[in-house]
């Protein structure tokens, strides 16, 4: 079984950055890349899920490139201030530098005489401009080699999110960063085959099947039973057709003989599986939500002490809030702020501000 799992988690991850690569890479239309989708292997719910969660992947690295421009740009205009504010320091300290060289130059020292006080006086003074000033050289230096680097990765950002270009890495770049080579002495795996190992469980141990409201569970992939606590998962096509193929049952056909054992092939059932979670609140949002809101389900598997593999499903669903604005008179009901014009007597002037509520609106999702 943990092979199966294992064989169709990877085949829908695969399937998941085709469906990345069509979309943002080929450039196709979302019909074309649902066509060649369902030519691998895939029914065409699972097909729906794949471009459904990499439209959201998409959207996602869209809105943290908009972040980064925004970063950018006030990183920019700070430094930007903070470099015209010691330019103008530059100035100043200038024009006392001239000042004290000609005070220094108006007490020379006199034949036989040493330095008068006065002269030391404004050598000391001359000695801490000039050591503030060439401070505030090479800061200006500084900020401004950091300005031109930030204005150079602002353009970049700026041009890709024009563009429409998100880079997307499966399985993380933290990981892809640690692959052990001659170009990375520090990784902190032994081998390259050890890398390899966890480089697959992080691209290939999860998927997420999109859910549906016109279906009884809400899934048409990924199906929980209450009443049962069984957990039926539909596999890839090409998976199901490897399995037919080895137990020798036909891929098509309406006899009534092998249509159970066609359902077999397709799917698998697991039991004891139980949303106990929040104190039961999990398990009695998942019954509410089953044909009236679609419910996401994510499975994913992880890596043991002992090297073996645990397999964990993850429903999602949004809960009503029950947030209304019909009576809304507390904090605890979604007021912001509350203010009210204070009593005044007739012939007093009376205040401009008026009786507001702000209300907070948003729904709020749950898992």
């Amino acid at each position: 079984m943990d092979a199966l799992l294992a064989s169709n988690s990877a085949h829908w991850s695969w399937g998941l950055r085709k469906a990345w690569s069509l979309l943002y890479r080929q450039v196709l239309s979302k019909p074309q890349a649902y066509a060649e989708l369902c030519k691998l292997g895939f029914t065409s719910h699972q097909v729906g899920s794949m471009l459904m969660s990499a439209e959201m992947k998409h959207s996602a690295l869209v809105e943290l490139k908009k972040l980064e421009v925004r970063q950018l740009q006030l990183a920019i205009y700070k430094r930007e201030d903070a470099l015209l504010e010691k330019q103008r320091k530059v100035v100043a300290l200038k024009k006392r530098q001239a000042k004290l060289r000609a005070k220094r130059d108006s007490y020379p020292p006199h034949g036989d005489k040493g330095r008068s006080k006065r002269y030391l006086l404004a050598l000391r003074q001359l000695r801490e401009v000039d050591s503030e000033l060439e401070f505030c050289v090479n800061c200006i230096s500084q900020k401004a080699r950091v300005l031109r680097d930030k204005r150079g990765k602002f353009e970049r950002a700026k041009a890709d999110l024009t563009a429409g270009r998100v880079s997307l890495c499966f399985g993380s770049k933290k990981l892809l960063a640690q692959r052990p080579g001659v170009h990375n002495p520090g990784s902190p795996f032994d081998s390259l085959e050890a890398w390899k190992a966890t480089w697959a469980d992080a691209r290939e141990g999860q998927w997420w099947s999109v859910g549906r409201t016109d279906t009884t569970q809400g899934n048409d992939e990924v199906k929980w039973y209450a009443d049962t606590r069984q957990l039926r998962l539909r596999l890839t096509d090409q998976l199901a057709h490897e399995r037919m193929d080895a137990r020798g049952v036909p891929r098509s056909g309406s006899s009534q003989k092998v249509m159970p054992l066609r359902m077999q092939c397709r799917f698998v059932t697991l039991e004891g599986v139980d949303f106990a979670s929040h104190k039961g609140a999990a398990r009695a949002a998942l019954e509410e939500a089953f044909g009236k809101r679609p419910v996401t389900m994510r499975a994913l598997s992880r890596r043991l002490g002992d090297a073996s593999r645990a397999w964990y499903v993850q429903a999602s669903v949004d809960v009503p809030s029950g947030f209304g604005t019909a009576h809304v008179a507390t904090r605890e009901s979604g007021v912001l702020a509350w203010t009210s014009t204070p009593a005044v007597s007739p012939g007093a002037r009376s205040s401009p501000m008026a009786t507001a509520c702000a209300t907070s609106t948003a729904s709020c999702p749950g898992t």
